[in-house]
């Protein structure tokens, strides 16, 4: 019960304000991500912020020692909020998957056994675990190239914006880019709104 020393004064202040930053800052991420990103209200985001904001308020520092049964309900609380956020609500975040949605549309439009995709907008390392280890990360000339390389086959992934450059550098051969389908979506690591197509060699 001795007194604070002044360091000890300032670290208890700065955990206050931790706590107080994360709980609150957990609440808006459950609330306001669905309806940013996916433009809908997720009712899940209900309990989840309000589990943040328990356990952030039981684990404000009001005394040197926190109870054991305060600490156990600041665990459940936290273990609410994560489960929920992770297991629930980012899953339901589809224009921030964009790598599952590419590998479903190169499934659909695959149009050989050996079909491989060269993707010039979207350079993420999960494209090439989930799509293929063949899949080659080029910019808009690579794709270019890859489709000419192998008309009937190869795929290509582009930017919708980049689609009249990639038409001009077909047509020297005679050749133009068929679009399959478009996908649009927001690139996690960047930020970045995303409108990129999936393109081969028009017959």
């Amino acid at each position: 019960n001795a007194p604070l020393k002044r360091w000890q004064t300032w670290l208890w202040w700065a955990t206050a304000f931790g706590l107080v930053v994360v709980s609150i800052g957990l609440a808006v991420v459950c609330i306001g991500a669905p309806i940013y990103l996916a433009k809908a209200f997720s009712w899940w985001s209900i309990p989840a912020a309000l589990a943040a904001l328990a356990a952030g308020y039981m684990a404000f520092p009001r005394q040197l020692q926190v109870p054991l049964g305060r600490v156990g309900a600041i665990a459940i609380c936290a273990g609410i909020t994560f489960s929920l956020l992770f297991g629930t609500i980012a899953p339901s975040l589809k224009p921030i998957w964009l790598t599952p949605a590419i590998k479903v549309a190169v499934d659909a439009n695959r149009p050989c056994d050996t079909t491989v995709l060269a993707s010039a907008p979207y350079h993420e390392p999960s494209l090439v675990f989930l799509v293929g280890t063949s899949t080659v990360l080029t910019d808009v000339d690579g794709v270019a190239k890859h489709l000419l390389a192998d008309p009937a086959c190869a795929l290509g992934l582009a930017s919708v914006k980049d689609e009249q450059k990639l038409n001009e550098l077909l047509s020297g051969q005679g050749k133009s880019a068929k679009r399959l389908t478009e996908i649009d979506g927001l690139n996690y690591s960047s930020g970045d709104k995303l409108a990129v197509g999936l393109y081969r060699v028009a017959e």
